[in-house]
């Protein structure tokens, strides 16, 4: 009875021990939390805000004001959804554009201030309000609108006096341009500049576009932003700390919150406060192994200047927001660069001279909750303990790719998983090669995370591209072809076995992933999915360009494209149940890698919300369903790195990640924490 008693009390320990392990080891998390983006515990705010003065009480209206005190349409987030329209009129050289802007086609237009029904150049000004940031002409005027001008006139109030800057997009695909110009209060906005100050009160605003032979839709996108420099007003954000330009999102591992920045930087902060508590340089000083120290003393000069870039970003880091780092962190960057090329000038030479749309930090680190694994775009990979040690870093430089590298790392079953023109499998514990794969068919210029797949107890991993299938446990290719093709960015995402594609431009590719066969796993191909809306204004190259990765959620699937363009796919019937333009603000094309996609923030769901992110801060928070809700919008703004002739804002191209209450957002200059204050 005894022995009994105490064999009880013995296996109860034992499972109290297993469930107290259990419930302090932290689950593995990396790029959108274990790939799929979905946080369903987190309880993030769902408003937040941070904007000038002039912009908070913003207001936009078509109607002639009657009185200081009319209400008007906020535009507090920069988007102008009220205007009267006027046209299209014939000019006299369809021909010569400039010609045709520069023609007054009424009497004063420039100082016209419009009511709905009155007449200019012998047709009535019509109100129009825009259900997005597009003022589409077309579903004004029809289709006869070619080589004419349109007039396009808003009432704007101003809460006080400031300077605007402001975004006019015109939609541009054809053989030629649309050309246009505009007028604050009577007064010409000078060209590349985009500037205006606004009077407290009632402001006109007056557009004239003219359409050139253009074959995609005829619109207008005007967004506003306060102009620098500018004391900024702040909602629910708990902290922002500067960070040098990067791509990478940040992840959240137990009270610490890491992330990496360019060229090579791992930093690791209080997620609470905000306060950096590490900083570690991952060149390729620090992965030469000691044959080359002992032979290149080129090497401890390279770490000397290392350590002196960790010591500024420390400080950086720790800097109020928007701080920038001094010019000799890029001097000390490139004396580092040349001294290695001096030791090996192909294993230690850069993928490229410029660091592409990327960057070589692009990617987001990984955790099994022990230790953080970082991987850059030069090929370096490292590990650490989470206070900062580092346990093993190494170098497998395969080279340049086009646009750079963006896979963030992987862990399946012990092995950090990265790729560079092949994929390779690191042991999490030594840093030593588990296993590579190489093909011979060209680059396969990916820039999407690989996705891990589980077939029963097999793990596999699915290439952005689709038609790549791996085993993790050997790297074995197990359906498909290691093709040469290029610019897939969205990543794969899965759920109950079935595999969504979605390449940059074409339909949705669908896979069925299973438990048995040979090799622990097979792969079926199912048909394709068309979902372009082709009832929105299109951009890129005359299609829809897909850049932000979509999101599987019971059972529906949520695609953005880079034009705001929000796609529902009920997965079970294979059939888009809606589509909707976002009234999302996004820069297409302008200076900077940063700006040429437009929508390409990867989508996230906290809770019973989505999360879509467009590049010029605006947030929109979603409800999900089978049924457009829009919850909040959210703005946060901020200027942007140096460009080469604008002012323009910050930009945001990374996916939020959430952590219980709170928000993190990665912009090109800041890291913001979101949380109810």
């Amino acid at each position: 009875m005894r022995r009994e008693l105490s064999r009880s009390v013995f296996l109860a320990c034992v499972l109290q021990a297993a469930v107290l392990a259990a419930a302090d080891d932290p689950k593995p998390t990396g790029w959108r939390n274990d790939g799929s983006g979905v946080y369903p515990d987190a309880t993030p705010p769902i408003s937040w805000e941070r904007v000038g003065p002039v912009m908070k009480g913003l207001r936009c209206q078509a109607a002639r004001p009657k009185a200081e005190g009319e209400s008007g349409t906020s535009i507090s987030k920069g988007v102008i959804t009220d205007w009267l329209v006027l046209g299209p009129l014939d000019v006299k050289d369809p021909k010569d554009p400039k010609q045709a802007l520069e023609e007054e086609l009424f009497p004063k237009e420039a100082d016209v201030q419009p009511d709905a029904g009155e007449q200019a150049a012998g047709v009535p000004w019509k109100v129009f309000k825009t259900e997005n940031h597009f003022a589409d002409f077309e579903a004004v005027f029809g289709k006869d609108v070619q080589q004419k001008i349109i007039y396009a006139h808003t009432y704007i109030y101003a809460p006080v006096a400031g300077t605007l800057t402001f975004r006019p997009r015109l939609n541009y695909i054809g053989s030629k341009s649309l050309t246009a110009k505009f007028w604050l209060n009577g007064k010409p906005i000078i060209v590349r500049d985009y500037k205006f100050t606004v009077k407290k009160g009632w402001n006109s605003l007056l557009a004239k576009v003219f359409r050139n032979e253009c074959r995609s839709q005829f619109y207008l996108k005007l967004d506003l932003h306060s102009s620098e420099p500018c004391e900024y007003e702040s909602r629910n954000i708990a902290w922002s700390v500067p960070l040098p330009f990067s791509a990478s999102p940040p992840i959240v591992v137990g009270d610490k919150l890491f992330i990496c920045y360019e060229p090579h930087f791992l930093a690791c902060f209080d997620k609470a406060n905000g306060k950096v508590l590490w900083v570690r340089s991952n060149g390729y000083n620090d992965a030469a192994d000691a044959s080359e120290r002992l032979n290149h003393p080129e090497i401890k000069d390279a770490d000397a200047l290392a350590a002196k870039v960790e010591a500024i970003d420390a400080a950086l880091l720790a800097s109020p927001p928007s701080t920038k780092a001094p010019a000799v962190r890029d001097e000390h960057l490139k004396e580092m660069k040349d001294l290695m090329l001096k030791v090996d000038p192909v294993k230690y030479k850069p993928n490229a001279e410029s660091v592409g749309n990327a960057g070589y930090a692009g990617m987001s680190p990984c955790s099994d909750g022990k230790y953080v694994y970082a991987w850059f775009g030069t090929g370096v990979t490292a590990c650490y303990d989470l206070a900062g040690k580092r346990q093993w870093i190494r170098v497998d430089n395969a080279g340049w790719q086009h646009h750079g590298y963006g896979c963030s790392p992987i862990l399946v079953d012990g092995k950090v998983i990265v790729y560079m023109k092949g994929l390779e499998a690191f042991d999490c514990k030594t840093g030593q090669v588990a296993w590579q794969t190489t093909w011979n068919t060209g680059p396969m210029c990916m820039y999407g995370t690989w996705a891990k797949v589980m077939a029963g107890n097999t793990a596999t991993l699915v290439s952005p591209t689709g038609n790549c299938v791996a085993l993790a446990s050997n790297g074995q290719l197990i359906h498909g072809a290691w093709p040469n093709i290029g610019c897939l960015i969205a990543s794969p995402v899965s759920e109950d076995g079935i595999v969504y594609t979605l390449p940059q431009f074409g339909p949705l590719g669908r896979m069925e992933i299973s438990a048995g066969g040979p090799k622990g796993a097979t792969v079926k191909n199912l048909s394709p999915l068309d979902i372009s809306p082709p009832q929105f204004p299109f951009l890129h190259m005359g299609k829809h360009d897909y850049a932000a990765s979509p999101i599987c959620y019971k059972g529906l699937l949520y695609c953005v494209d880079s034009e705001g363009d929000l796609i529902v796919v009920d997965v079970k019937k294979g059939a888009v149940i809606y589509q909707r333009k976002l009234d999302i603000n996004a820069l297409f094309w302008s200076t900077g890698s940063l700006h040429v996609a437009g929508v390409s923030a990867s989508l996230a769901i906290a809770g019973k919300y989505l999360y879509v992110q467009g590049n010029m801060g605006d947030t929109l928070v979603l409800e999900l369903g089978p049924e457009y809700k829009l919850v909040a919008k959210n703005k946060i703004e901020e200027s942007g790195q140096s460009a080469t002739w604008d002012e323009r804002q910050e930009s945001f191209i990374i996916n939020p990640v959430f952590d219980g209450k709170q928000m993190y957002l990665r912009g090109e200059k800041n890291l913001y924490c979101i949380c109810e204050k």
